[in-house]
């Protein structure tokens, strides 16, 4: 094992708190669980004698339409990506993952030795037998089509290796969750971080066949062990509540993209925004500035705070997020519109 790099992390870490448009958060805003219906007095939870981890697995099953020994809990989905990646790393396995991805795809695998071939989206899956992606892809915004996703889960049970599909952003493709089918060796990520806005609760799951889930925990205990029973009864209430949550998502995010989609082609900025299922989409741009600098100067003269492109292992671009409130979303735009005009 190797130490590894997390710029994205870094930056935001280093610009979030004086910012005053961030356009890098890419969740919805945390809610006030407690003015929908969510129990979370801890006494009512322990004198039931609550299964936390019991109903969380139960009810994610449920929406996804599987079995409950195909699901187990992780702390977020950072988890879910360390472990997949030891799991390969242990196999010795060569990992395909797609550019532009999300950074911790490529630190994480480096980080655990794996060897990475790296594919344009394109050109993804390519001909390697293990994989690691985010579905819709983070940072562009676009889903991959289902039978590229099948052809990973044949591929990876064909071969005996592993694929990592991170769901983190799927949930705002669908009106009702969408139906996972179970394969060896493909393992499905997902979390409340995104979707639902909690990502102080630092929970999520995953879904695969019955050996690799067996696995996942084994390997969880070893490094964290699991997340509490009283947070995973929290987590499975909220998720029962997941039309709350899409129907506040979709408004949102619909009149943003629009926004969004009509900034990129005022100012001839290339993006899929339009097309996009995610509430974030890669921006391409024509001068020879590069991302990260790029960023720094839009930083320091609107006030906006985007991420470059670079972190994604893209060039001249940067990834920008559309989950802010829509009025000061439309601030944001304004001030980038008169930036990139004065730009070209």
């Amino acid at each position: 094992m190797k130490d590894s790099t997390f710029d994205l992390y870094d930056w935001l870490m280093e610009n979030v708190p004086g910012t005053k448009y961030n356009l890098s958060q890419s969740g919805m805003n945390q809610v006030d669980i407690s003015t929908i219906g969510i129990k979370t007095n801890f006494a009512e939870f322990a004198s039931a004698n609550i299964d936390g981890e019991r109903l969380f697995r139960r009810t994610v099953a449920s929406l996804h339409s599987v079995e409950e020994k195909n699901v187990t809990s992780t702390i977020g989905g950072s988890q879910a990506i360390f472990i997949a990646a030891s799991i390969m790393a242990m196999n010795h396995e060569k990992v395909s993952i797609p550019v532009p991805e999300y950074e911790p795809m490529f630190s994480v695998a480096e980080m655990v030795g794996l060897s990475i071939n790296r594919i344009k989206t394109g050109d993804f899956p390519g001909k390697e037998t293990s994989f690691m992606l985010s579905d819709p892809n983070n940072p562009c915004g676009v889903r991959y089509r289902r039978e590229a996703i099948e052809q990973i889960a044949e591929t990876v049970a064909e071969n005996n290796t592993h694929a990592l599909i991170d769901e983190a952003f799927m949930d705002f493709s669908y009106e009702k969750p969408q139906r996972i089918k179970v394969s060896k060796g493909a393992i499905f990520s997902n979390t409340l971080s995104k979707f639902y806005g909690l990502g102080f609760m630092r929970t999520g799951y995953v879904i695969s066949d019955e050996e690799t889930i067996a696995r996942v925990n084994h390997l969880r205990s070893l490094f964290t062990g699991g997340s509490s029973s009283y947070i995973l009864w929290i987590a499975a209430q909220i998720l029962q509540k997941r039309d709350y949550f899409y129907g506040k998502a979709k408004k949102l995010v619909d009149v943003n993209r629009k926004i969004v989609a009509d900034f990129a082609d005022e100012t001839g900025l290339v993006t899929e925004a339009g097309s996009g299922s995610a509430p974030y989409c890669l921006m391409r741009y024509k001068s020879k500035i590069n991302s990260v600098d790029l960023c720094r100067r839009v930083l320091s003269k609107t006030g906006v705070l985007l991420s470059s492109g670079e972190y994604f292992g893209s060039e001249r671009s940067f990834r920008l997020c559309f989950t802010l409130e829509t009025e000061r979303l439309t601030e944001a735009v304004e001030l980038l519109t008169g930036f990139f005009k004065a730009l070209s």
